[in-house]
């Protein structure tokens, strides 16, 4: 698989309300999962609130949000960038994070990937993600 550049979207507890009207307007697949369904709840979270979704369109739009990520006004989008070479998606990792900093280590995640989050030199937030297989 090449490596991607996704939207990423935090909506602060209204994922899924979004995300489904998203997928009204651009038709495609919808897949959504709670904190509940991963097994994953953390502390301060409800359980039925949006870990992860994903839209994948038709003409190859895609969109991805969660209620996951602490909600600040303003800081809600973050680019999502996923491969599966994981020398080269940590060379990207450990120069996005260079002069940036590690808001969460790129480490094992509990889907078995590879997950890190970043706010790079420019204040862009980044969900690095390598998969296993």
């Amino acid at each position: 698989m090449a490596a991607t550049i996704t939207p990423y979207i935090n909506f602060g507890g209204s994922a899924r309300e979004a995300m489904t009207f998203y997928h009204g307007i651009f038709g495609g697949d919808l897949e959504m999962q709670t904190f509940e369904q991963a097994g994953h709840v953390p502390d301060g979270v409800e359980g039925d609130k949006i870990m992860h979704s994903s839209l994948s369109g038709a003409e190859g739009l895609e969109l991805m949000a969660s209620d996951a990520m602490p909600f600040d006004a303003g800081d809600t989008v973050c680019i999502a960038l996923t491969g599966d070479d994981y020398p080269a998606m940590e060379a990207r990792w450990n120069r996005l994070v260079d002069g940036g900093e590690v808001l969460e280590p790129l480490a094992t995640a509990p889907w078995g990937d590879s997950f890190g989050m970043c706010r790079d030199r420019f204040g862009l937030r980044w969900l690095i993600n390598v998969s296993a297989s």
